[in-house]
């Protein structure tokens, strides 16, 4: 993998619900998926298959970003479970991270925190 100042973000792929990219923290590299706009029903197979291809491989810290998210329904959370699920199976994990009080409540509501903080060892 070529070197890249820390912090720095390679595009690998846009499309219209998804940026991909690595991000740089030092000696290690950080898989960075940002999501952006609406993650619902419309959405949802574009970010799954976007997910399934940009977590297939890569370093072993994976970070998906919902920043940029405006507005994410159960539809949209889906892709998200799904991540997770093979991220386990691979023995890796994912974080989610920038999520807004919005966002947030919604994957709390389906109980995606619980799943995240059960694969990170901090719940049950």
């Amino acid at each position: 993998m070529p070197h890249h100042p820390p912090g720095h973000i390679t595009q690998k792929h846009r499309a219209s619900s998804l940026l991909l990219g690595f991000r740089h923290s030092g000696p290690v590299a950080h898989l960075a998926v940002h999501l952006h706009g609406d993650i619902d029903a419309v959405s949802a197979e574009e970010v799954g298959g976007l997910l399934d291809e940009a977590l297939s491989g890569g370093p072993e810290a994976r970070d998906v970003d919902l920043s940029a998210v405006a507005h994410i329904n159960t539809d949209g959370i889906v892709p998200l479970f799904s991540a997770l699920k093979k991220e386990r199976l691979r023995g890796t994990h994912m974080m989610v991270v920038g999520a807004s009080p919005h966002v947030w409540a919604a994957l709390q509501r389906v109980g995606f925190d619980r799943a995240l903080a059960h694969q990170q060892g901090d719940g049950s």
